[in-house]
């Protein structure tokens, strides 16, 4: 399980992560693991997988710029870090810019992001994702819509002129 502590602006104490793990009798957690985070006052959100490596999403209030996403490893030491021009092609971030962008946040992210195996997937509001693997990231842009409707066939069937017909039970047909 993962913990997140905020930090505290006035005293300069960062935000922390604490890794606890649920005892063998399963009625209580026991504290394995406890780092800084580069966010000053706290993630916005935040994920653990099963190798209890840590992941972290935006700074609390500054959403989309510093600490886009934060990769810690299961001794709390940084494995990678990105922002958001690292994560999203120049075409996607300006659009995101210029529709999700307030005084203090971008919002950039559209629900939560998941862990799905050994890739971290992160969907985006532009109905894409950023899928983080030991490569990097890389944009998974939403799937173009085609430029023809879809138009259905006419089709007819017309039975073989030997072929068994039904007796006729008079009951209805559909």
């Amino acid at each position: 399980m993962l913990r997140i502590l905020p930090g505290d602006n006035k005293s300069g104490k960062k935000s922390a992560a604490m890794i606890l793990e649920l005892t063998k009798n399963g009625e209580s957690y026991t504290k394995k693991n406890e780092f800084s985070l580069v966010n000053s006052r706290s993630p916005v959100d935040a994920c653990i997988s099963d190798e209890a490596e840590v992941f972290t999403f935006d700074d609390w209030g500054r959403m989309g710029f510093e600490h886009a996403v934060v990769c810690y490893a299961r001794d709390g030491k940084k494995k990678a870090e990105y922002s958001l021009a690292q994560l999203l092609p120049a075409k996607q971030l300006a659009e995101i810019k210029k529709n999700h962008q307030s005084a203090s946040s971008i919002e950039w992210r559209s629900g939560s992001p998941y862990l799905m195996g050994l890739q971290l997937i992160i969907p985006d509001v532009l109905g894409g994702y950023v899928s983080i693997t030991q490569n990097g990231p890389e944009y998974v842009p939403k799937e173009e819509e085609p430029n023809q409707a879809l138009v259905p066939t006419p089709m007819s069937v017309t039975p073989a002129a030997d072929a068994p017909v039904a007796p006729d039970t008079g009951a209805a047909h559909l």
